[in-house]
């Protein structure tokens, strides 16, 4: 067999889309393990709720932080990260945010105190807020079949256009 160095133009092409179509169940792991723990997070704390005001001896309204300090931030910066991920580069992005919602993890697991938990959510919050967006920026390059053809039914631009006036004609009287 001959490495890609060896094939010429058009040939390494069909090369490197041959390879991303074999690493696309891996790719969809990956992506599809990255959104459930984003959901799982934001899940899984509910159920700890009694658990945290017997352990941390919080407060109600300290309770309701801990809760949506998490959804407050990962809502309020998700547009932000996606539009930095865009031009910065969503593979990046996607790394960052594992590495700062896995370290933002390990200090909600490790706090103390219920003020402690709430910075912590709210980490956890800023890489839900990068991992997201490119979650789904990548999704869409996931080759379907190796036509190259990748998710057309995500891919509005794909669509096809009708040239003005083509759909809807009046009958002249």
């Amino acid at each position: 067999m001959t490495s890609h160095d060896d094939q010429p133009g058009i040939g390494r092409d069909i090369l490197e889309r041959d390879e991303s179509y074999r690493r696309r169940w891996w790719t969809l792991a990956i992506l599809s393990a990255s959104l459930l723990i984003i959901i799982i997070d934001d899940t899984i704390i509910n159920v700890a709720v009694p658990t945290l005001q017997r352990e941390l001896g919080a407060s109600a309204s300290a309770l309701q932080w801990i809760v949506d300090a998490y959804i407050v931030v990962f809502a309020g910066l998700l547009l932000t990260m996606g539009a930095l991920g865009d031009r910065f580069g969503r593979k990046r992005f996607l790394q960052l945010g594992l590495v700062v919602f896995a370290g933002a993890s390990v200090l909600g697991a490790y706090a103390g105190s219920a003020s402690q938990l709430i910075v912590a959510r709210a980490l956890m919050g800023v890489g839900g807020a990068l991992i997201m967006p490119s979650t789904l920026g990548h999704h869409r390059r996931i080759p379907a079949r190796r036509t190259g053809q990748g998710h057309r039914h995500l891919d509005r631009d794909r669509q096809p256009r009708h040239p003005p006036g083509t759909r809807c004609r009046r009958v002249a009287a």
